[in-house]
């Protein structure tokens, strides 16, 4: 196995676990509070100013709400957007 596939294969079962553990701890249904308000302020955080921007804020909210999963998700997928070989750092350092 590759350290690219090792790494993809880390990703994918920490994502899972996360999800996971969100469902079991979550009874209700749709977006966290946090995610909504984040997805008011910044509705199609299509181009790279506005999906860091997004980033930003959200992770401006992780340092108060580290369980968020949603939230998580949603950082890295900003993250994504304007620097996708920054994921697997961010992600690093979230877990550390």
């Amino acid at each position: 196995m590759t350290v690219r596939q090792t790494v993809a294969l880390l990703v994918l079962i920490t994502v899972a676990v996360l999800l996971i553990n969100g469902c079991a701890t979550r009874s209700n249904e749709g977006l966290s509070p946090l995610v909504a308000e984040l997805w008011e302020q910044y509705p199609s955080p299509w181009n790279t100013r506005s999906a860091m921007m997004a980033a930003e804020a959200a992770k401006s909210l992780l340092e108060d709400h580290p369980g968020d999963i949603q939230l998580i998700l949603y950082y890295l997928d900003r993250v994504h957007v304007y620097n996708p070989r920054g994921v697997r750092y961010e992600l690093a350092a979230l877990l550390n």
